[in-house]
């Protein structure tokens, strides 16, 4: 049998761990930098207790803004689902729905919450503020300093839903409180296989991609697991993920600071704009790239490569391993 190209894209497991306490994730986990499942975690009664009809009645009428979409893969560079509002019990009812009665596009629209702050233009989300009843039922690991928290996110997903590929800057726990859920991962050093636009990557189609359109994509190293009810995913900050629901589920993602304070944007609610200093770094490149414009191609393409031979050895970590493959 004639093996595809994706057939030769490396995949890895993501490394588990069972009943991890705070001194063993922060000597033997947290310093490596790579995502890691803990299973058997103290979440609280929220693992039992999420039924569908529980949320709806302890979420109540509060209003919630949620993504709905004709398909199941959603892609937020091209927009293809629209924001509407409805009520949490009437969205964790229809988000549970195979087929729906009520609905915006069609029968089979898909159904995803990214619950946000109160002022979604200035505040974080946080479930003990959004919703305090359930809240209470959820207990987040103690793996990092009070005043480093960020924010606590509900993520609740249709069955079958697929989000796009993309990188947070802060370090995350996320929790699979209810059903099952596929995520792949990659490593930030796989960026420039990813299409990357902005946070997001182009390829839609992480299992089947057009290598036409995307042919570096293959060289992406892919990092798999899957969540159950109870789990967690420490997710590195700057790691790439795309999460699957394989059932209706129900997740909430903590966010903290693990950089200095002013590191991050102030007037950034979402936690998802680039470091300070990065971001004033990419507006000088595209400032000297515009500079770059003014010399004739060769030359251009001349000063470039110089240009990112410096931005390497100035600015690359090179690992061992690296020196070895080089040898």
């Amino acid at each position: 049998m004639r093996l595809s190209e994706m057939d030769c894209q490396e995949k890895l497991e993501v490394p588990v761990y069972t009943d991890v306490d705070r001194e063993t994730f922060l000597r033997d986990i947290y310093p490596l930098r790579r995502p890691v499942v803990l299973k058997r975690m103290p979440l609280g009664p929220c693992v039992r207790a999420w039924t569908v009809s529980y949320l709806a009645e302890k979420g109540g009428d509060r209003e919630v803004k949620v993504h709905v979409s004709p398909e199941p893969r959603m892609d937020f560079l091209h927009k293809n689902f629209v924001y509407r509002t409805l009520p949490f019990d009437k969205f964790i009812q229809r988000a549970a729905e195979a087929k729906h009665s009520d609905f915006f596009i069609s029968q089979d629209e898909s159904y995803y919450l990214r619950s946000l702050g109160e002022d979604v233009r200035k505040e974080p989300a946080d479930l003990k503020k959004q919703f305090p009843e359930l809240a209470e039922d959820f207990y987040i690991p103690q793996f990092f300093e009070p005043e480093q928290f960020f924010s606590s996110v509900f993520r609740i997903s249709s069955p079958g839903l697929q989000l796009w590929t993309h990188y947070d800057v802060m370090d995350n726990l996320l929790a699979q409180v209810t059903g099952r859920k596929r995520v792949v991962l990659y490593s930030p050093k796989d960026a420039l296989h990813l299409y990357l636009t902005g946070d997001k990557s182009e390829v839609l189609d992480i299992d089947t991609p057009d290598l036409q359109r995307y042919p570096e994509f293959v060289k992406a190293c892919r990092y798999e697991c899957f969540l159950d009810p109870g789990d967690l995913l420490f997710i590195p900050a700057l790691w790439f993920h795309n999460t699957l629901a394989l059932q209706f589920g129900v997740g909430v993602n903590v966010f903290w600071k693990h950089l200095p304070p002013e590191s991050y944007d102030k007037k950034d609610p979402y936690g998802n704009k680039d470091p300070v200093a990065a971001t004033r770094a990419l507006q000088a490149l595209e400032r000297t790239l515009g500079i770059l414009e003014e010399l004739p191609p060769e030359y251009r393409d001349f000063y470039a490569r110089r240009m990112v031979s410096r931005i390497q050895s100035r600015a690359y970590i090179r690992q061992p391993m690296d020196a070895a493959q080089e040898d």
